[in-house]
């Protein structure tokens, strides 16, 4: 049992590891576990629980208002809209493009301690943040989205397979569905919400969760996800979610769509369409509860 004095504003889980961001003066954030290599200190001198340290990067008078967690990195929004990432550097998945040398060749290095995120340009304020297992992204209130970490699977969109961007990218998202409003990032792809009601997807489709028609397993460029039984009701998404091999969306009547690998999305019956076939769900198929 824990147990902790201050409030919890937000819990994040990543593969070994479990964050609370607390309603504390300093707006601390718990960490739990040990899949986040990361500098801790004492939470209210109790050796038992530890709060990620700061580290000096975040300005004492700068609350952090938003966690987000990947599978061995974080995302931290802070309330002056600054962007900071910590843990894991591998593939450039914290945008901080922190290199070093090993000889003759070059890793990018893991922070223990919250670092800025550069954006190459100027960009509005933050509205949404997403961290997956190798890649990051956010969507601004200027309806931009940017992406950076590796794209072997085309999880960035940025319109070809590549290694890794180490530092956040614009993406070009279709005309007409160009005002990105909320993104998710899976293990192997991404999901984006847009202003015109939309959702599109990019990366791994091999089970179907990038929502995308392609012939092909990955997709390195938006696509519109085909929502079928949802077509006229574009205008409701509120928010989309990405998994491992499967995807959500929700909508504003509280009714939820899946699509992906069946064993994750229809195998526990909640699927009703999907559950009794034996392929995985290709296109978004509404949830039926019992």
């Amino acid at each position: 049992q824990i147990h902790i004095r201050h409030k919890v504003i937000s819990a994040e889980t990543g593969k070994h590891f479990t964050a609370l961001l607390l309603d504390d003066r300093k707006r601390s954030v718990l960490i739990l576990g040990s899949g986040l290599d990361v500098d801790t200190e004492p939470y209210e001198g109790n050796e038992r629980y530890r709060i990620l340290a700061k580290g000096g990067k975040i300005s004492p008078d700068e609350k952090v208002d938003k966690i987000v967690a990947g599978f061995s990195h974080m995302l931290l929004l802070t309330n002056k809209g600054k962007l900071f990432a910590v843990g894991d550097g591998t593939n450039g998945k914290l945008g901080t493009c922190q290199l070093e040398r090993d000889g003759t060749t070059s890793r990018f290095v893991a922070a223990r301690t919250p670092q800025l995120v550069r954006f190459p340009w100027a960009q509005n304020q933050i509205m949404s943040l997403a961290a997956g297992e190798q890649h990051s992204a956010v969507t601004t209130t200027d309806g931009h989205l940017y992406v950076w970490g590796q794209g072997r699977k085309g999880q960035l969109g940025v319109g070809k397979f590549c290694h890794c961007y180490p530092m956040p990218a614009k993406i070009e998202l279709p005309s007409g569905d160009d005002f990105a409003t909320f993104v998710s990032c899976g293990k192997d792809h991404t999901l984006v919400a847009t202003a015109s009601g939309k959702v599109l997807g990019f990366g791994s489709t091999c089970y179907g969760q990038a929502g995308s028609q392609s012939l092909f397993y990955q997709v390195c460029s938006p696509e519109v996800v085909r929502t079928g039984h949802f077509k006229d009701a574009y205008h409701s998404i509120i928010q989309v979610a990405a998994g491992k091999g499967h995807s959500a969306v929700i909508f504003n009547n509280s009714e939820l769509c899946m699509f992906g690998q069946k064993d994750t999305c229809g195998g526990i019956s909640l699927l009703s369409k999907v559950s009794k076939q034996r392929h995985n769900c290709l296109e978004p198929s509404l949830v039926t509860f019992s």
